[in-house]
């Protein structure tokens, strides 16, 4: 059966033959099939392609295969595929799962009874290579590990709509994770909704490339993920982590700004007689302030340019998001702007040594700003760590 609403399905893969055709069959016995399906793919070097061409020639929608010249990694070959979608409605999806014949109808339904929502998620069952059950799914285990819902960013279990994706894309090609972006951006402005019912068999194997330690095929609790976080935290480096998450956040704190308002940074500049050719405030710092009353605001924003390479604020279109209201996008904007204050705070504490390292975690957490990155033993990291 065809939904009344256009139906894409965003598919990116790389040496996927092994269990690519179970996931292709699970999308051919949906109760409501899509109109397309697109498919990237990283420059395979098995028979990847080969099949994908052979399910498009019996499929009774239509079927996009794109190979990529070179290499592009999963963010970025995602990202092509899903700016390649025509639907109203996209659902991700990888290539080595296998979809219950009920999950595309069962979104969809939800999608159109829902207009307030605009990313939809699924819970999903973990199974072996051999899609062998265990009883577990990946909401069951952030629940047993006592980790918060907001940290389900599984991006084969979601459903987005299409004019949303056009807000939030194209995602960073330095950004780790297009599914991270999308439900992030969701879930801070409030548009996403879980749905508890398990939809799809979530396939764990040696090369998976998410390692996250609730996609385990054992039961992992709330000790298992503490013990998991602190190893993990003494193994990386966090001056590079830091980094990286602070132009993240930046990247992040842009592209919401450019969905708020298109035309505020030059209203606001021109109103407080900022020069064009100078140098431009901080754009969400501004934001917030026009938001609050100009006069008690303005005084004192600092000159950050934050760098961004995505397209011109001018080519979005806010309609679709104009049912969320300002006061989201503050909060949001907000949350992001204390986790820039955070990342910068620890970043500076990382630089110090000895006793002035010591007063700089003890301020930093008694401010609060170590729950930004998992609390207490983050701090003691800090301390440790040289």
């Amino acid at each position: 059966m065809r939904p009344a609403v256009k139906i894409s399905v965003a598919m990116a893969t790389f040496n996927g033959a092994q269990y690519l055709p179970e996931q292709l069959d699970s999308i051919l016995r949906q109760e409501l099939l899509p109109h397309e399906l697109v498919v990237c793919d990283d420059s395979s070097t098995d028979e990847t392609c080969q099949i994908i061409e052979h399910f498009a020639n019996q499929a009774p929608f239509e079927v996009r295969l794109v190979r990529n010249i070179r290499p592009l990694q999963s963010t970025a070959n995602f990202n092509q595929a899903l700016s390649l979608c025509s639907g109203d409605l996209v659902f991700l999806s990888d290539q080595d799962d296998v979809w219950l014949e009920q999950k595309i109808s069962t979104l969809s339904s939800l999608a159109r009874s829902d207009p307030t929502n605009h990313v939809f998620m699924n819970d999903a069952e973990i199974v072996t290579d051999s899609l062998q059950r265990t009883g577990l799914t990946k909401l069951g285990q952030l629940h047993s590990a006592g980790i918060s819902e907001r940290k389900y960013v599984m991006g084969c279990t979601a459903a987005i709509r299409g004019a949303f994706l056009k807000q939030v894309l194209p995602v960073p090609e330095a950004y780790r994770g297009h599914d991270s972006w999308i439900i992030q951006i969701a879930e801070g402005l409030g548009v996403r909704r879980i749905v508890r019912e398990s939809l799809q068999l979530y396939r764990r194997h040696g090369g998976n490339v998410s390692q996250f330690v609730a996609n385990q095929t054992v039961r992992v609790g709330r000790l298992a993920y503490l013990l998991n976080r602190v190893s993990d935290s003494f193994s990386r480096d966090d001056s590079v982590d830091l980094a990286a998450r602070l132009a993240e956040t930046r990247a992040m704190r842009q592209r919401v700004l450019e969905m708020s308002d298109s035309g505020l940074i030059r209203e606001v500049s021109s109103a407080a007689g900022w020069q064009v050719s100078g140098i431009d405030p901080d754009p969400v710092a501004v934001s917030v302030a026009r938001k609050r009353g100009l006069d008690a605001q303005l005084e004192g924003i600092d000159g950050t340019n934050l760098a961004s390479t995505l397209p011109p604020t001018a080519m979005r279109d806010s309609g679709a998001l104009a049912d969320l209201g300002p006061e989201k996008f503050e909060v949001f904007l907000e949350r992001l702007k204390a986790l820039e204050d955070a990342i910068q705070s620890r970043a500076l504490c990382l630089e110090k040594a000895g006793v002035g390292r010591l007063g700089s975690v003890i301020r930093l957490y008694w401010q609060g700003k170590y729950r930004q990155f998992g609390g207490l033993e983050s701090a003691f990291r800090d301390l440790l760590v040289k």
